[in-house]
């Protein structure tokens, strides 16, 4: 398929601050030369960390999510300012959030919603991370646990109530990456 066209369109006024958000009405034409139409959004990028201090503690964080209504655990995570650089983004807000430096590398990027956004996410991991001062969010508490601890402790708040929405998935899945990363996953045979 080819794009033959991405208009932006407005949905708010100009004043009104949308933390970013945008849509997009994009026209592609098909292998067969028909057109199609995508409102697509966009968002701008985030960087999630699963951060491990030298002893091999995860460092979780639980704070209230405005979008599940709740407040459960998950990593450290940010939104990528315009014209920074990812890394610059897990670091600061690991650093931010917890208190915590370390080591921070880039796992991998997935689409936040391939289908509809051209938002990224960045998956990071930091090891060896000590810590450097107080948090500077208010409302975040921090916590050091094993591995086991906080996986079961992720799997236990999404697993609760299938019927309702949770937060915590991106937590999970730059977990599962490091975790195999530092060698905790089993291989199923």
């Amino acid at each position: 398929m080819e794009r033959i066209s991405r208009e932006e369109m407005r949905f708010a006024p100009k004043e009104e601050d949308t933390w970013g958000l945008k849509v997009f009405k994009e026209v592609w034409k098909t292998a067969s030369g028909k057109l199609k139409t995508y409102w697509k959004y966009s968002l701008p990028d985030t960087a999630v960390i699963a951060a491990f201090t030298a002893d091999g503690r995860v460092i979780s964080i639980e704070e209230f999510q405005p979008g599940v209504g709740a407040s459960y655990p998950h990593l450290a995570a940010g939104t990528v300012d315009p014209g920074e650089e990812g890394i610059v983004t897990a670091e600061r807000e690991l650093l931010e959030e917890t208190g915590y430096r370390g080591r921070v590398e880039l796992l991998t990027t997935f689409a936040h919603d391939s289908g509809r956004s051209d938002r990224k996410v960045l998956l990071y991991i930091a090891t060896g991370c000590e810590k450097v001062q107080e948090p500077k969010e208010e409302d975040i508490a921090v916590s050091l646990l094993t591995p086991k601890e906080f996986w079961e402790k992720c799997l236990g708040y999404i697993m609760n109530d299938p019927g309702k929405m949770h937060g915590g998935a991106n937590s999970l899945k730059v977990l599962t990456l490091a975790f195999h990363k530092l060698g905790y996953l089993e291989v199923i045979k």
